[in-house]
């Protein structure tokens, strides 16, 4: 005998949805992030685009402050090389776990979907905590090539180019995106093994199925 299918409440399927994507999302950014890690030693920058509308020593410092924090991003990338590229393995890892139980529960394929629920509230609480571990390194990252960039800037006379934009910037935008990414995870995690979930999901799956004689 088969499990019981029946359509999903309206609420299970928004949390269903917006698991897989933001574990897509997560996947996508976490293993493209992982490729450069993993070639850190072989990147190599290209001729910085500068707006026309600056001003020449604002030019000039802007291009300085992108050649410095470039170097500066590459050198931290190779001292990191081996801790951020296994975070990155497990958070890729975890991220996928959620965006295939996801599915299961979207098309469950006689596995009870009670199961897949608890599987994502597990691989979610794991990606938050691998994402607070990415979005640490990645602000330390954000601090000593601002710090670089900001040198680089001073460097260059006349310029009025603001040097929060290279510096405070990036560091508050990873800090900003890391609280979300990590309290999205979190929430999902936490919906998805709530009793009231649970409770659901076992109605839905039905019966046991009975063994074949």
């Amino acid at each position: 005998m088969n499990r019981v299918s029946q359509a999903l409440p309206q609420v299970v399927r928004f949390a269903m949805m917006a698991a897989i994507t933001l574990s897509a999302l997560e996947v996508c950014q976490s293993a493209s992030e992982l490729a450069v890690v993993m070639n850190a030693s072989e990147l190599e920058m290209p001729e910085p685009v500068l707006p026309e509308a600056l001003t020449e020593p604002d030019r000039l410092a802007l291009r300085e402050a992108t050649i410095a924090r470039f170097a500066s991003v590459k050198s931290v990338l190779q001292t990191m090389n081996v801790s951020r590229s296994l975070i990155l393995m497990a958070l890729t890892g975890c991220a996928s776990m959620v965006f295939l139980a996801a599915l299961r529960v979207r098309w469950p394929g006689g596995f009870p979907r009670s199961a897949s629920a608890r599987l994502i509230g597990g691989a979610a609480f794991a990606s938050a905590l691998f994402r607070t571990l990415d979005g640490t390194q990645s602000l330390v990252i954000a601090r000593r090539s601002g710090t670089a960039a900001v040198k680089a800037m001073e460097q260059v006379p006349n310029h009025n180019f603001p040097e929060g934009l290279v510096n405070t910037f990036p560091a508050v935008f990873d800090i900003g995106l890391t609280c979300l990414m990590v309290g999205l995870f979190l929430i999902i995690g936490h919906y998805f093994r709530s009793e009231r979930v649970q409770t659901l999901f076992v109605t839905l799956d039905g019966p046991e199925p009975e063994p074949d004689e």
